[in-house]
């Protein structure tokens, strides 16, 4: 129960420091001001006391560098040196880059360990009882591309509204397109705010199974109003799971800038095929730009064609 509330304090806290001011007005400021940064060295006539110790610290870390080279020479010269220390040093390297493209090489081996699988689309998810999306083979009528367009409406039940187009077309070459477009309407007690967002992005999809399919690339996003353009650039990483008829599950996470502030946009939805191409979903979303979230509950329908 303690992690509970925790979690429930997290959740509600960016609501409450943002009630005052607004939370579009928040995103506003956060894009056009420059981040914070650490304040420089004090240059008050105090300091000489300071440059002249930074001087001697200087010396003295040349003086023991030196003292320990020797000392390192010496050892080398002696036939005590260690056999460990070019070892580790080319193991670091490896290992973090191993751990840093895990996310792209351990699903490709997963779903393509034997080798890689030239696939078609379905008409739709499960479309003529098919165990998933995409077929391994290409009978006649396949399709060598694909599209979906979705609609949704978001809520973060604190004033905040967002209505979100997006569009995703794909092909048999794994290159595609991946584009947004958000209202975010903020209502008060005396007024209306109105705030437009969204990305274009180029990806690849870059592993993939009849069930499961696993997408990335990179392009740019923006934030607009009548007062304000800002831009910046974005890498969005995402998985299709396609577990059993009619349930799909959908998670996408965005990371980028926006004019002067950071972006983290993730979302997350399970949803139902209820007609041949149409899929009603739920889910949830976070928006974050610098340090304003805005975490929302969503729903909406899916066009599959």
């Amino acid at each position: 129960m303690r992690c509970i509330a925790i979690l429930a304090l997290w959740l509600l806290l960016p609501a409450w420091s943002r009630a005052g001011d607004g939370y579009l007005n928040a995103l506003r400021s956060e894009v056009s001001s420059p981040s914070s940064t650490s304040s420089p060295p004090s240059t008050s006539s105090g300091s000489g006391g300071s440059k002249d110790r930074c001087k001697s610290e200087r010396r003295s870390s040349t003086r023991w560098g030196g003292s320990s080279r020797s000392r390192s020479s010496n050892s080398s010269g002696s036939g005590g040196s260690s056999p460990s220390g070019s070892d580790s040093f080319s193991f670091e390297p490896t290992f973090m880059f191993y751990a840093l493209t895990a996310p792209w090489w351990v699903p490709y081996n997963i779903l393509e360990s034997d080798s890689p699988q030239q696939m078609s689309f379905s008409a739709a998810p499960y479309a003529d009882d098919y165990e998933g999306y995409i077929r391994r083979e290409a009978p006649s009528g396949a399709k060598e591309w694909a599209g979906r367009f979705s609609v949704d409406t978001a809520n973060n039940f604190d004033g905040v509204n967002t209505m979100t187009g997006r569009l995703r077309l794909d092909s048999v070459f794994r290159l595609g397109i991946d584009t947004e477009w958000g209202n975010l309407t903020e209502r008060s007690h005396s007024s209306v705010d109105s705030l437009n967002r969204g990305d274009f992005n180029l990806v690849v999809r870059f592993a993939q199974s009849p069930r499961v399919q696993f997408h990335s690339g990179i392009g740019m996003n923006w934030l607009a109003d009548r007062h304000i353009s800002e831009y910046g650039y974005n890498f969005t990483y995402g998985v299709d799971v396609f577990p059993v008829k009619p349930v799909i599950a959908s998670s996408t996470i965005d990371l980028g800038t926006v004019g002067k502030a950071s972006l983290v946009h993730f979302r997350s939805t399970i949803g139902l095929m209820v007609r041949p191409r149409m899929e009603l979903y739920t889910g949830y979303d976070l928006l974050q730009l610098g340090g304003t979230r805005i975490h929302s509950l969503l729903t909406g329908f899916e066009f599959w064609f």
